[in-house]
This record gives C-alpha cells, structure tokens and sequence, in this order.
C-alpha cells in the first residue's frame, strides 16, 4: 500500500472517529479499522518508533489514572472553593490563570471537563456572560497544556519517546507558554465584554460537575489542606519524579489513592476508557505509518525560520489528524534525528490544531458540555473565537521561544 493511501486512510479515520464521538462506541470503529492496517502489512517497529508506542502506550495509563483524580478533586469540592475565594474585581482574570494552572497541573481534558460546568454556574448565579466564561477552560487547554509533563499527552509522548527530562520541558517551555497565556487574555478580552445575562440560571442544567455534593464532614480547611497537598505532590511527581524511576502516570495513581481514602469512594466510572481506547488507535496506526517515512531531514533545520515551519508544519498535521497521533506519527517518522526542534514542534502541535474542532479531544468535549449547559457554539464561531485568541498566544509564544533561544535563556 502506497505511503500516501496510507496518510490518506489515516485522516479518513481520524476524522471519522472525532466526528462520530458523541456516539461513543460507534466512534470506535473507524479507530479500530485504522488499527486494521497493522494486521494486513505490520512494519517491524524498533527505534524511536517503539519508544513512541510504549511512550503512547504510558500516556494512556495517565489518561486513565486522571479521569477520576480529577473528579474526585471536584468532588472534594477544591475547584469551587478555591474560586469563591478569588477576589471579585477583574474575576475574569483571576479566572483565566485559575484554568491555566488547572490545565497545566492537572491536563486539558480535566481543566475542560471540570471548569467549565463551575465557570458556566458562576457566571450564572452573578448574571454575567456564560459565554463569556464558559470559552475560558477550552482556551486554556491549548495555551497552557505545554510547561509540565503531564500537562499534555503529547508531552508525556515525546519525553518518553525521546529520553527527555521534564526539567527541561519546563525550563524551554514555560516562558512561552506565559507569553501565550497573557496575549490569549488579551485578545480574549476584545472579543468578550462581560454583560448581563439574558436568561436566569438554572439550578437543573445537565452540568457535569460534582462540587456542590462536596462531604459535608470536610471543613473549608481540610478541602484546602487536602486539595493543596494533592496539587503540590501533583507538581513535584511531574518534574522530579523522572529522577526517582517513577512513571507519570504511577504518581497520578497515588494521588488517585490520597482522594479515594479521603472521600472514601473511588469513581470507577469517571474512568476515560472510550477516549483511551480511540486515541490506542490512532496513535497506534500514526506510529505504524510515520516508522515507514523519513522525516530526519524535513526536520533537522535549526534557523529560526525553519523552527517557524516545523511548528506552522507540526500543528496543521494536528488539524488533519488530531494532535496526538500527529505528534506520534512525526517522532516515529524522524528516527532520532531531532535536536532542539523538539520544542517547537510541541509548541505548534499543543496550540495550533486545537482552532480546528476536531483538533484535539478536549474540543469536542467542551462542545459537548456546552451544549449540555444550554450553550450553542457553531463550527464557524468556534474557530472564529479559538482561532483569535490561541492564534494570537501562539504567534506571542513561538516568539518568546525564538527570542529566549537567541540571548541563551
């Protein structure tokens, strides 16, 4: 089978499995036809091909162990607290780097699935633009999913694929994610005024947030005590635990252990399988396909205009084909041979194909959610209102990027 039929069969796939996900398993199938094609001509992966699939295979188990971290933060009702406590002048913006270090501590998905059902009921209860705050969570899961190891998975595939530390993901990394983050609000804030609401708020909208079930046993204190420790060993487990022998995915389990034992219930059915299982298989088919393609060379540039056009390059494959099998396909295809291009691939694969819908999975999770809340988002103003404001960070991001490589930070 040419390469191209196979890149061909690959987008048809990834596309067929994104635009089908409300339909959950039915979603499975293209993913699981796409796997198909390692049955009727497997390569023999070894290299960084095979580090990639175990790569992938590890940022699943962490996608699994953050589904129910994540809930049962909410749960313990951190999320909430921590909100009410922000000081109400200029909430938007505390708001907006509450989301980013959600987002960037504990994944996008989580930031998308647990903040905005809290946005959307805050801005509610005030009489204030839903809208408004409800884009918040999903913005921020494209401009803040890159400092930190388990920020992202296509962060926890490429140090694992690549032998890289998290120290020094965070050390490239968080300056330009800073820089997006602040131009994203900026722009953000020209697009959305804050107003009255039309409609009041409903108290029987479908949210899918648990925090106003918090135990009632647990003081203010203790939800903080207990949240913090979480986040603070969250943080630590992420950047150290690498030097430790200990795997990302293990440290999110033991929070996962903390909560259970402090809530005293484990969320089994918080458990992500539908997402893990599709993005099995279309990482899987990506890894398959990029091992059979030399990319060294497309991607052994090192001027700053080449590291423009791996990035721009990067990012539209994850329009095409999502952004985790994008990034898998492009490490398994390079054989090695990438140096400090690694950072802006990630930058462009992280910011740049969340504008399109079917981007990233937190897209069309959010879309879901807000369409549950009562918020109708076309496909057009979706990327009118991404493409704006992540567009922008991202410009500000590989910028500080290039200009942090030239004076040697």
């Amino acid at each position: 089978m040419s390469v191209m039929v196979q890149f061909a069969l690959l987008i048809l796939s990834a596309a067929a499995t994104l635009l089908l996900y409300r339909q959950r398993w039915l979603a499975l199938i293209p993913a699981v036809a796409g796997l198909g094609e390692l049955l009727i001509g497997p390569a023999s992966l070894h290299g960084v091909a095979l580090s990639t699939l175990k790569s992938l295979i590890a940022a699943i188990g962490f996608l699994l162990a953050a589904g129910p971290l994540g809930w049962m933060l909410d749960r313990l009702g951190f999320f909430s607290l921590v909100a009410s406590k922000l000081p109400k002048k200029s909430i938007q913006l505390y708001l907006w780097w509450l989301a980013a270090l959600v987002t960037a501590v504990f994944n996008l998905d989580a930031a998308v699935v647990l903040l905005t059902p809290l946005y959307f009921r805050y801005a509610s209860e005030r009489g204030l633009s839903v809208d408004a705050f409800a884009f918040q969570p999903v913005l921020l899961s494209l401009l803040a999913s890159s400092p930190l190891v388990g920020s992202n998975l296509t962060n926890l595939v490429l140090l694992g694929s690549l032998g890289l530390s998290p120290v020094s993901l965070l050390a490239h990394l968080f300056l330009p994610t800073l820089a997006g983050a602040a131009v994203g609000y900026l722009v953000y804030r020209r697009i959305f005024i804050t107003r009255v609401l039309a409609r009041p708020f409903s108290p029987s909208s479908n949210l899918h947030s648990c925090s106003a079930a918090r135990p009632g046993a647990l003081s203010d204190r203790m939800v903080v005590l207990v949240g913090g420790s979480v986040t603070v060993l969250m943080l630590l487990g992420m950047i150290f635990g690498r030097y430790l022998g200990v795997a990302p995915w293990l440290v999110v389990l033991v929070c996962d252990l903390i909560l259970a034992l402090v809530l005293k219930s484990l969320p089994f059915r918080s458990v992500p399988i539908f997402s893990a299982v599709a993005i099995a298989g279309l990482g899987i088919t990506a890894i398959e396909f990029g091992s059979r393609w030399d990319l060294g060379t497309l991607l052994s540039g090192n001027s700053d205009i080449a590291w423009v056009l791996i990035s721009v390059g990067s990012g539209m494959l994850g329009m095409l084909v999502n952004n985790l099998p994008a990034i898998s396909m492009i490490i398994a295809g390079s054989h090695g041979l990438m140096g400090g291009q690694v950072w802006p691939l990630l930058i462009g694969v992280n910011f740049l194909p969340g504008i399109v819908l079917t981007g990233t999975l937190a897209n069309l999770l959010w879309v879901q959610l807000a369409g549950q809340l009562g918020i109708e988002v076309s496909f057009t103003r979706f990327s009118r209102v991404v493409g704006l404001v992540v567009g922008s960070g991202y410009v500000a991001a590989i910028a500080v990027m290039l200009v942090s490589r030239t004076v040697g930070l």
